[in-house]
């Protein structure tokens, strides 16, 4: 390996990032400036509501006169749609098979109260509730808020601004119970805000004025409930069970924690948000309504924000290859950096340095040292060699640990 290099472009790096690594040591991720602006000088309304489809293009859902707004992963408007379809727009969503999910939460002018269904395409499949009119029956609603898709293609939506309800569908739009009251106990709700579905198929809730999260079967029945998340109104769920929650009243941040035992990980405190999404390298994004400030002192609301994650876009094509990785804390050195799950441990020990090297740089920015830049791009590639060696030693031998 080519040691000496890596010692004066690693002593170049150190001395032009150290400030990066002692602001990142909190969690790994940073926020993007000015991500997500609007063309021709127009402002974002309210954004309740953050989608992301397979092609990792963003929705942004917010209260305007062209309500729906896709974007790509580096904020330039590719599409803006809507405009007169909805009343009081609140939640979006894409399932699994692609399918767009919006929530209308109020009834105006002869709209709203609404859960409609797109094909990715752009075609209204399937409309739920009762155009304009408030309800408590199985074909009306009292302020929708959001929707979760089982696998086997059963709807279930949180009725939660007027209502204070869980309501489940059949794949064709049937219906087949609801269940929930106003109240704090166990099974009963406070505006059900948000819910999403977890890999066991269990039903997280953010019952957002009772301060906690509510987890439920898909019957209805009652398991268990967690208050270390804030006042939840968005949550979002990955397939490995990673939860994501924002909250803009109480706690004010971004939770990072785990859908599998309810652990806190990270918190966020640049975003007073209510919508949140996360695409599939890890990056962030949320929507923010009501005015107010961040934890961080910044002027919030009335906007979208991206957290970019520090490390994945300098390890995801060292690892495409195969390895397994997972993220660990560092916990003597004060920063975070990328760990393969098992062997190889001295290659990897090396080859994390100057990972975490690379990682505060661009934390800096290349702006600010431009002459880093070639040095980075082939620190990037004796990295990948590394990590592509260890993986391949990680295959042959057994765990050592």
């Amino acid at each position: 390996m080519k040691r000496r290099t890596l010692c004066v472009i690693g002593l170049l790096l150190l001395g032009a990032s150290s400030v990066s690594l002692e602001q990142s040591s909190n969690a790994p991720y940073r926020l993007v400036p000015g991500w997500g602006t609007l063309p021709g000088g127009a402002t974002w309304g309210e954004v309740p509501g953050m989608a992301i489809d397979a092609r990792g293009r963003i929705y942004a859902f917010h209260r305007a006169d062209v309500p729906v707004v896709e974007m790509d992963r580096d904020g330039k408007i590719l599409k803006m749609w809507g405009e007169k379809l909805f009343a009081w727009p609140h939640g979006i969503r894409i399932d699994r098979f692609g399918n767009l999910w919006i929530t209308d939460g109020q009834a105006r002018n002869g709209l709203g109260q609404q859960v409609f269904k797109y094909s990715p395409d752009g075609k209204l499949l399937m409309t739920l509730g009762t155009k304009g009119t408030r309800g408590e029956g199985p074909d009306t609603f009292g302020g929708p808020t959001d929707v979760a898709v089982a696998a086997n293609g059963d709807i279930f939506v949180s009725d939660g601004h007027q209502n204070s309800r869980i309501v489940k569908f059949d794949k064709d739009g049937k219906f087949i119970k609801a269940w929930g009251r106003r109240g704090d106990q166990p099974g009963e709700f406070n505006l059900p805000h948000t819910l999403v579905i977890d890999s066991r198929g269990r039903v997280l809730v953010g019952d957002r004025s009772n301060n906690r999260i509510q987890i439920f079967d898909q019957e209805g029945n009652f398991l268990d409930q967690w208050t270390q998340f804030g006042t939840p109104s968005g949550m979002y769920v990955t397939p490995d069970d990673t939860l994501y929650v924002v909250d803009y009243n109480v706690k004010k941040g971004v939770f990072i924690g785990s859908a599998r035992d309810g652990s806190v990980k990270y918190k966020l405190d640049d975003a007073v948000a209510e919508g949140v999404v996360v695409d599939k390298d890890g990056n962030i994004y949320v929507g923010e309504t009501v005015p107010g400030t961040t934890l961080a002192g910044a002027v919030g609301g009335h906007m979208v924000r991206k957290f970019e994650k520090i490390w994945m876009q300098f390890v995801s094509a060292a690892t495409s290859g195969g390895a397994h990785l997972e993220e660990a804390d560092a916990a003597s050195s004060k920063a975070h950096f990328i760990s393969l799950n098992r062997g190889a441990l001295r290659e990897f020990r090396e080859a994390r340095y100057w990972i975490r090297l690379i990682g505060a740089t661009k934390l800096n920015g290349f702006d600010k040292a431009p002459a880093l830049a070639s040095e980075a791009t082939e620190l990037v590639a004796i990295v990948s060699t590394i990590v592509k060696r260890a993986s391949s030693n990680n295959r042959r031998e057994p765990p050592n640990n």
